[in-house]
């Protein structure tokens, strides 16, 4: 039964990856989104700041329905720094790449990252479309296969 319930994760794996990487902003987290089935388990795999995307994170002063939320942190500096470099952002008189840095990061901790639910939503809509009496039928006729 492992095996048929693992291969039915798969499927459904596989479909939830298709749409989150549609809907994903950006170039690097789409191709970082995948998954993995254990037993009886589906795991999606990401760049660590796929769930502050997709979930959000509340600023200082715009405040979002998310657990997540900046206080005293900032954004990495460094990321940041990386990220306009190569996004080739024009500086302005006597700015380095470091000062854009950090006003971007204090932006962000103002104004919070808006949730995108890139994940959430296809998830949610596929569950939803789940019968669970399909689904057991489904595994049935998929474990008859394999025994006979």
């Amino acid at each position: 039964m492992k095996v048929t319930l693992n291969s039915l994760f798969a499927e459904f794996g596989e479909e939830l990856v298709r749409r989150a990487k549609a809907n994903a902003p950006g170039d690097t987290l789409p191709n970082s989104i995948s998954y993995n089935v254990s037993t009886n388990e589906l795991d999606v795999i990401m760049q660590d700041y796929g769930m502050f995307v997709d979930k959000g994170v509340s600023g200082t002063k715009t405040k979002y329905n998310t657990m997540f939320s900046y206080s005293n942190k900032l954004p990495s500096i460094s990321s940041l720094e990386k990220w306009a470099q190569g996004k080739g952002l024009p500086l302005k008189d006597n700015m380095t790449y470091k000062s854009l840095a950090f006003a971007i990061a204090k932006s962000i901790q103002r104004k919070g990252i808006r949730p995108t639910l890139f994940l959430t939503r296809p998830f949610q809509a596929m569950w939803k479309d789940i019968d669970i009496e399909e689904f057991a039928n489904e595994a049935i006729q998929k474990l008859n296969k394999e025994i006979n």
